[in-house]
């Protein structure tokens, strides 16, 4: 009976054209097919699922962040209130079907009053045990974060929809961990024009796993605490599909955000180290990224560019720049990339050198393909 009525009900809303009277009973009934618990906090810009835990974490009790939970000792297990997966995904399915029906008649101000709610449950479901039901919600959240006519809306929620996709790229799945690139790439690339910013960029330091070394969470002193370095997980990871949705993602980072020199430091690496790969595809992106952002940097640097090539930025004429390159390199990249790469080395360059006397072979190789790839751009 459940799966008939959700077949029903899918089948009218993206049928009827008048819904405004419709959506009063439908957002209400779809939010009860929620656990309960679930919150937003705009102050630290996450999604919460444990209110009392949450609200201990801002007393200042040991405990770790609530998107952060996943990986603490003890942990709360996501509960769902229909016991069927197969009827999750249709109810998902459902709101999907709505939602799009509304997008593509223009009449996007209709689920303006239900925005929260939609938005609360679609990323619910990122925590749900049943893989579907994740690739679905992810790609029904990459769709809205890509609507302009939604723009203002998701500048809000941008960091926190971020934040909640990071566990999703751990996913034992290839497919989730696929829809969940792109569903982190499409919140974090969120515009914020006023700002002059990507409104979800805040969680690249998530994303990276970073923190600062005169940083210690409180909760560290009283029980186990781990960061997480998501990107390199990616940037090795055994699909190649992932890793080649990885480097789309890069490269939309360093080349299209309002924002991106603020991050580029943390990100070039990942992008070298995707030029190193060995998928053709792969590496052809990553170097076409760095081709792009070369040509930008000639472009606002013109007088250095236009200093070193009449002064000679080569060296000698009898250093060797020619052939032959390993690969992927046919030709040395050009001025503007060299010194692209160049002003960003500096910061991982020391790291990269410590990580060639690891103790894995598996790191020693990666890090010394890194830094061959490195010394080609340099």
């Amino acid at each position: 009976c459940r799966e008939l009525s959700v077949k029903v009900a899918t089948h009218c809303l993206s049928t009827v054209l008048n819904l405004t009277p419709h959506l009063a009973y439908f957002f209400p009934a779809l939010l009860r097919r929620m656990p309960q618990g679930h919150m937003y906090d705009p102050e630290m810009s996450i999604f919460i699922h444990d209110i009392d835990a949450h609200e201990a974490h801002k007393r200042g009790r040991a405990n770790v962040r609530q998107d952060k939970a996943e990986f603490a000792p003890g942990s709360s297990i996501h509960t769902v209130v229909e016991p069927s997966e197969e009827m999750r995904l249709l109810v998902l399915k459902m709101l999907s079907a709505t939602v799009t029906s509304i997008l593509m008649r223009g009449s996007s101000t209709l689920i303006h009053p239900y925005f929260h709610d939609i938005i609360l449950f679609l990323q619910c479901q990122l925590r749900d045990p049943y893989p579907d039901v994740k690739i679905e919600a992810c790609r029904m959240l990459t769709i809205l974060c890509r609507c302009q006519e939604l723009n203002q809306g998701f500048i809000l929620y941008a960091t926190a929809l971020a934040r909640a996709g990071l566990p999703v790229l751990r996913h034992r799945h290839a497919k989730v961990r696929f829809a969940a690139v792109e569903f982190v790439r499409s919140a974090i690339a969120v515009p914020h024009k006023a700002k002059w910013r990507g409104a979800g960029t805040d969680a690249i330091v998530d994303l990276i796993g970073y923190q600062a070394e005169d940083t210690i969470p409180v909760a560290a002193f009283y029980e186990g605490y781990t960061t997480v370095n998501y990107l390199a997980e990616l940037t090795a990871d055994p699909v190649v599909a992932v890793r080649l949705a990885t480097a789309e993602m890069l490269s939309e980072f360093l080349v299209g955000l309002l924002d991106r020199y603020d991050h580029r430091t943390r990100l070039v690496p990942y992008l070298l180290n995707a030029v190193n790969d060995d998928a053709s595809n792969v590496s052809a992106v990553a170097m076409n990224a760095l081709a792009l952002c070369g040509k930008e940097y000639e472009k606002e640097n013109q007088d250095e560019i236009i200093e070193r090539r009449q002064y000679g930025v080569d060296g000698d004429r009898r250093a060797n720049h020619g052939p032959p390159l390993p690969r992927p390199f046919e030709e040395r990249p050009r001025l503007g990339t060299r010194l692209y790469v160049r002003g960003a080395t500096r910061r991982f360059f020391k790291p990269l050198l410590r990580e060639l006397t690891s103790w894995m072979s598996k790191t020693r190789g990666q890090s010394l393909g890194l830094l061959q790839t490195v010394i080609v751009y340099v």
